[in-house]
């Protein structure tokens, strides 16, 4: 698996950092009148020249790209992540407009609602008619367009439906009222279901579906989509808990964390080059390397975060279940139970699910295999065979198989 599968992460984050870089350079502008829009509009003349022109600076900036065709980036890694930026390299910046403007947009909806009722739907329906009228010209006109011609105008006229979207569904104050939690608890693991997806639910790099009940293909569809789902969410929590953790409020503590955090990338980055040049890529020697890394990890990271948990623990008396306004005893990690079961605990769930996997992977029923031997018999060797559509012998074969 390349690193370029997993663009949307340094994608959001890339985009992140030019709304933090735009907001927080300058700050003091960010409340005048024109100091905002001087920023913006160094913003978008920075956009055009970054994506909407041909010049040098795209690869200037991104010099550590290669251009070598990899999998996933049939043209180049640069290539890919110039492609994947491109869609929506306009997102950002009018999401940062919308933002800017809600205050006024949702005080000339509270202004609106007071007037009249006639005034008011008068109001609403001329702001409604000239955003459905946009809709449609974007529904006839570039949505229609073939896939690559649409990818280039995507960035310009895909906002269109969006804002249509957000306008009509908060037009009353009854609408405002309701959400769907739904879309509130898909979207916040959208990141981790995006990255599990190449790992549990599709095999052959994303060639197939990961068969657990061969035979049975829609409950097979749906229990490996049950563990996909679940294991994102989960992933999703974790992902929580490591950042209060490891990142904690504190500027120091959390500069010192990301120094180690880093190093250890550094470092692991560092053995697997060296495992590799030496050829000991075999899943047994990486399995025994990950466990010991991530024991002595595991270590360094209880050591310099138990402290601060344990201050912050409620105390316990004894044994007895933490209740409210109940005495407790603050936790001890100098138990060997402590000390070795979360580790231990961690190696062995590794093994059983690193070969389960490579099981699956190898002999499971949605690996892609060649053909059997006596298939050759059949096989046309690439060459055109004429069907004849009104010919009933054919279309009686074709119905049977």
């Amino acid at each position: 698996t390349t690193y370029i599968l997993y663009y949307i992460c340094p994608l959001h984050t890339y985009f992140f950092l030019m709304v933090y870089f735009t907001m927080s350079l300058g700050r003091d502008l960010n409340y005048e009148k024109y100091g905002i829009r001087y920023k913006l509009m160094f913003v978008a003349c920075l956009i055009f020249a970054f994506w909407d022109i041909d010049s040098p600076i795209w690869k200037l900036v991104h010099f550590f790209l290669g251009e070598t065709p990899v999998l996933g980036a049939t043209g180049g890694t640069m290539w890919e992540w110039y492609f994947r930026t491109t869609l929506d390299h306009w997102s950002t910046f009018l999401g940062m407009l919308f933002a800017l403007n809600y205050p006024i947009t949702s005080l000339w909806y509270r202004k609106l609602e007071a007037q009249p009722r006639r005034l008011e739907w008068l109001g609403k329906g001329i702001v409604g008619v000239a955003l459905f009228g946009c809709f449609l010209a974007w529904v006839i006109g570039p949505f229609q367009r073939p896939k690559f011609e649409y990818n280039r105008t995507n960035a310009y006229f895909g906002f269109i439906p969006l804002i249509t979207y957000i306008y009509f569904r908060n037009l009353t104050p009854a609408l405002r009222e309701y959400s769907l939690d739904l879309l509130h608890q898909i979207g916040k693991t959208t990141l981790e279901t995006y990255l599990m997806q190449h790992h549990i639910w599709l095999t052959s790099n994303a060639k197939s579906l990961l068969t657990l009940i061969p035979g049975w293909p829609r409950v097979n569809m749906l229990l490996v989509t049950l563990i996909y789902f679940f294991t994102s969410r989960r992933l999703y929590k974790l992902t929580l808990y490591l950042r209060g953790m490891l990142l904690p409020g504190s500027r120091g503590a959390c500069i010192r964390s990301l120094g180690c955090l880093f190093g250890s990338i550094i470092g692991f980055y560092e053995m697997a080059l060296i495992l590799r040049s030496y050829g000991y890529t075999s899943l047994t020697f990486v399995a025994i390397v990950c466990v010991v890394c991530g024991m002595i990890l595991y270590r360094i990271v209880i050591d310099a975060s138990w402290d601060q948990y344990q201050m912050s623990s409620p105390d316990l008396d004894g044994d007895q279940i933490p209740i409210v306004g109940a005495k407790c005893e603050k936790p001890q990690f100098n138990r060997s139970i402590t000390r070795i079961a979360p580790p231990l605990f961690g190696a062995v769930a590794l093994f059983v699910l690193g070969f389960t996997w490579h099981g699956m992977a190898e002999y499971g029923a949605g690996k892609i295999q060649p053909l059997p031997a006596h298939c050759s018999l059949f096989a046309n060797d690439g060459q055109w065979i004429r069907v004849d559509g009104c010919n009933e012998a054919i279309r009686a074969e074709a119905y049977r198989k």
